[in-house]
């Protein structure tokens, strides 16, 4: 439950990875780094013979990971069980679809569930928040040997750490190893999985943005889609608000 809360995310607004829905709201602009989805090179040239092309193993490349991937670079973490990481000052959050899942994995009813488990007040319509164990900051489901309780279950907010986008810059990474979680470069680390990480920070990239705009639109797949194209990350109280080329403005009334 990391408390690293610096970073918004905003809309690429590029032709190649999609348009935004017309009633989407943007986060704030203040520029730190920027990574977009970029045509892929190919001997015939032009993306679409990169994404139909495949690697010397057969199967076909995922090129919508790559500025994903090349956020995770050189980074490495090795989990100690350490158990901070579910303790301390943040929030759990759980999308309905979630909700559902742990409750039936519980083999209880949803209003069950979240009446025992969730707290009754949500900024995000439809998003639940998990309750701590009483009198203390842990997640009511950190067992006494710190493994999670729900583990085959649990929200994608957990499932995707410590690959989130506000994790991303340098001194944000920096700060959760110094003062969360121990396993961030740990000694112990192995061999970063590039393609396993990126994929759980592109997850957790999509989740964020569908959590901020749950009480501004109507989910919808076009919705979803849309927020799986967010691909820049910006600092809240940095330096700097133009836009980014193809990029719009902040409207009236967009999600903090």
């Amino acid at each position: 439950m990391a408390t690293a809360n610096a970073l918004r995310l905003k809309a690429a607004g590029r032709a190649e990875v999609g348009s935004r829905p017309s009633a989407l709201p943007l986060p704030p602009r203040r520029r730190v780094a920027v990574c977009r989805v970029f045509p892929s090179p190919t001997p015939g040239g032009g993306a679409a013979g990169a994404q139909s092309g495949a690697s010397a193993s057969g199967a076909a490349k995922d090129y919508t990971l790559e500025p994903f991937r090349a956020l995770v670079q050189g980074k490495r973490f090795h989990c100690t069980m350490c158990g901070k990481c579910c303790t301390g000052e943040g929030e759990i959050w759980m999308s309905p679809d979630e909700a559902v899942a742990i409750a039936r994995h519980l083999r209880m009813s949803l209003q069950t569930f979240l009446g025992n488990y969730a707290k009754q007040y949500s900024k995000y319509k439809g998003w639940r928040m998990l309750k701590t164990q009483p009198g203390s900051s842990a997640c009511i489901f950190l067992g006494e040997d710190n493994k999670c309780k729900i583990h085959e279950v649990r929200p994608s907010q957990c499932s995707t750490y410590p690959w989130w986008p506000e994790l991303m810059l340098d001194k944000e990474w920096q700060w959760e190893k110094e003062n969360i979680c121990e396993g961030f470069d740990h000694e112990e680390a192995g061999p970063l999985d590039v393609e396993a990480a990126a994929q759980q920070l592109r997850e957790a990239n999509k989740m964020t943005q569908v959590r901020l705009l749950a009480s501004t639109v109507q989910m919808t797949p076009q919705v979803v889609q849309w927020a799986d194209k967010v691909l820049v990350w910006e600092e809240e109280g940095g330096e700097g608000s133009g836009s980014e080329e193809g990029g719009e403005e902040p409207r009236a009334g967009a999600q903090r």
